[in-house]
């Protein structure tokens, strides 16, 4: 279940990319609903940045993401659910390294410190080093977005570069907390500890994709994705802390459509028919079709990967591409 270099991993993506139905995705992009409504995956050029967004009945849903255009790199992802944020939101230096995550999004009712204001949502905001370890953490408090109008917010605790705890402590409106200078990750790429062994962030560029991958102590160790070069559209996107699958792993075709989501991975004991020996991993997949809807769910269990030597198990659902329930197959 190690997790692969990530140029191995690009060639895999090729070799699977062409079993599945791309034809269906072609042109699936910058749509209107019969309400002249934005719906599905919107691709939109701007000067600096490519961003990616999938809309439902002309409010933003699902996954979005932009990328800088200069050096290939990702620079916002995350989900949004009727134009709010939901799930995990991840926030990106120039060169590619992970500065935020934000996460647990719930409405908020309490008021800035010191202030007549009450933000419209609160979240738990993690700022990392440009090695990769946790910097700081605690609640920000904000109305549009946790980085633009975010305020720290009740207890926050100081680590150092190793690591350990410095500090904690209550922030009245401590807005430098989120106010990180992307220049002081500027060249920290590439760089290896007192033992030779790969630290840190570690960028692969090829002449078609640009992967990025965190490490600690020579393993993979944090957040990974991969960039087509030619479109500068996302591959895949994920974690994998101590070289495992973890959190929620997601898969984009050429054109930047989300193909698939898995996550909830753990151990697997069961066996199945179509092997003789018993996949290590298990976790829940969802299929979705171009534009949005999921097309399938279910449990894959898998040793390597979920995408190269995967296998149906147990009860799967199916729909048609408006979300409606199809049928149920169930695999042994």
């Amino acid at each position: 279940m190690k997790i692969k270099i990530i140029t191995m991993l690009c060639f895999i993506f090729i070799c699977v990319a062409n079993l599945n139905a791309q034809k269906d995705a072609d042109k699936m992009i910058n749509q209107f609903n019969a309400k002249r409504q934005k719906e599905g995956l919107w691709v939109e050029d701007a000067k600096y940045f490519t961003y990616y967004t999938n809309f439902r009945n002309g409010k933003s849903n699902g996954v979005f993401y932009s990328i800088n255009k200069s050096n290939n790199s990702l620079s916002q992802f995350g989900e949004l659910t009727n134009g709010e944020y939901s799930g995990t939101f991840y926030m990106f230096s120039d060169d590619g390294h992970l500065m935020y995550v934000c996460k647990d999004f719930t409405p908020n009712s309490d008021y800035i410190p010191r202030s007549s204001i009450i933000p419209k949502t609160k979240c738990y905001c993690i700022i990392y080093y440009p090695n990769g370890s946790l910097e700081n953490e605690g609640y920000l408090l904000f109305s549009n977005s946790p980085i633009v109008d975010g305020f720290g917010y009740g207890e926050w605790k100081y680590y150092d570069e190793k690591g350990n705890l410095k500090e904690s402590y209550c922030d009245s409106i401590k807005k430098e907390n989120i106010n990180k200078s992307k220049k002081e990750f500027d060249g920290k790429v590439n760089l290896l500890n007192t033992k030779g062994q790969k630290e840190g962030l570690w960028i692969e560029d090829n002449t078609n994709y640009k992967g990025y991958t965190y490490f600690h102590k020579g393993k993979p160790n944090g957040i990974f994705y991969c960039i087509k070069k030619w479109n500068n559209s996302l591959i895949w996107f994920g974690e994998d802390p101590n070289g495992e699958y973890s959190g929620t792993y997601y898969m984009f075709d050429d054109d930047g459509h989300l193909m698939y989501i898995c996550k909830n991975f753990k151990p697997n004991k069961s066996s199945i028919s179509l092997s003789t020996t018993i996949p290590e991993s298990k976790c829940y997949c969802i299929n979705y079709y171009p534009n949005g809807y999921v097309e399938s769910e279910g449990i894959l269990l898998f040793s390597d990967s979920p995408v190269v030597d995967s296998f149906e198990y147990g009860e799967w659902k199916y729909y048609d591409e408006n979300g409606n329930f199809k049928e149920t197959k169930v695999f042994k």
